[in-house]
Parts: C-alpha cells; sequence; structure tokens
C-alpha cells in the first residue's frame, strides 16, 4: 500500500518569475528615471536603466501609459506601506513631529511621479489621484 504524502509544493515556474522581476525591474527602472528628471522617459531609456531590451518593455506594456499606471499603482502601494502610524504612544509633541516626518518623507520619494500623473490626461491615472492615492505636498 501506497502512502500518498499530506502536502505537496506547488512546482515554481522558473519562467514566470523571471518575467515578474523583469517586469519589476522595468517598474523600478522608470521610477529612478523619473526621480532623476521628471519627465516621462522613452522605452530606450527605460530599457537601458533596466537591463533589458526595449523588446521586453513593450513585452510586460503594451505602450507606456500602461507602464505609467503600473507605476503608479506600484507607487501607491509601496506609500502604504511607508506611511505606517509610528510612536503611537509617545505624547502628542512626539506623534506629530513622527506623523509629520513620515508624511514628508512619503510626499519626497513620491513626488517626481505625482507630477507626472498631475501633467497627464490618461483617465486611469487620474482615477488614482482623484482617489487620492497621492497628495500633493
Amino acid at each position: 500500500m501506497s502512502r500518498e504524502p499530506v502536502f505537496t509544493l506547488p512546482k515554481v515556474d522558473g519562467r514566470r518569475l523571471r518575467s515578474e522581476r523583469t517586469r519589476q525591474a522595468i517598474i523600478e527602472a522608470f521610477m529612478r528615471l523619473l526621480r532623476r528628471k521628471p519627465a516621462m522617459p522613452t522605452a530606450f531609456q527605460i530599457a537601458q536603466e533596466a537591463g533589458c531590451s526595449v523588446r521586453s518593455v513593450f513585452g510586460h506594456f503594451p505602450d507606456l501609459d500602461a507602464l505609467s499606471v503600473a507605476a503608479a499603482d506600484y507607487a501607491i502601494l509601496q506609500a502604504q506601506a511607508e506611511a505606517v502610524a509610528r510612536n503611537v504612544d509617545a505624547d502628542r509633541t512626539t506623534r506629530i513631529n513622527s506623523h509629520v516626518e513620515t508624511r514628508a518623507f512619503v510626499c519626497e520619494k513620491w513626488l517626481p511621479l505625482w507630477r507626472l500623473i498631475a501633467r497627464q490626461e490618461q483617465p486611469e491615472l487620474r482615477k488614482r489621484a482623484a482617489m487620492g492615492a497621492f497628495t500633493h505636498p
């Protein structure tokens, strides 16, 4: 009589992992370029910064607008994670200072993307801005 394992780990698809790493590298390259110069980078600049080909950029995103939306979604998640309340049990002055420092850090970090979003006429980006996901400092 053979015993079947109680729990088996799912197989990891290396191609999917590699594809997801490339997609993430493209988004992060896009964000780095925006921090250096708050203007829409070219696909070539993004590919060069990400260490991939222009074809890979367009293999993961149909156009640069879609990349902008993906970067906005990434930034929203990152900003929410970075904006956690700190020093909640401290005195009032410490809590206020902590909140201001956290808020300033998040706003400064994501300001380049906010500026790009504010200039775009893209409905998906406008929706994210209207949700209050980004606030102008």
